[in-house]
């Protein structure tokens, strides 16, 4: 099993953006629209660091939830794996 991100919520893709960068990520992925989930997404790398920033794009996005609960932050870590069952127990 490989970690292959974590995810942080923000409100202001462009702030986060500049916060990761000072913290020595590169854009890895530009900020993109996924209008079907009602976010913007961004991918930024240090190595085989990854980082994916979301924030809403339009009311009723699930990030609203997200940083209601918590503010901004991290919210998950996202893990490859070609054997499930194995890396499970």
């Amino acid at each position: 099993m490989k970690d292959e991100h974590i995810a942080c919520a923000g409100k202001n893709m462009a702030a986060a953006i500049e916060t990761f960068a000072d913290l020595g990520l590169a854009m890895q992925k530009e900020a993109f629209l996924d209008a079907k989930r009602k976010v913007t997404i961004s991918l930024l790398a240090n190595g085989p660091y990854v980082v994916e920033l979301v924030a809403p794009a339009a009311e009723g996005s699930p990030v609203d939830n997200i940083l209601d609960r918590g503010g901004p932050g991290c919210y998950h870590i996202c893990y490859v794996t070609d054997e499930m069952e194995k890396d499970m127990s």
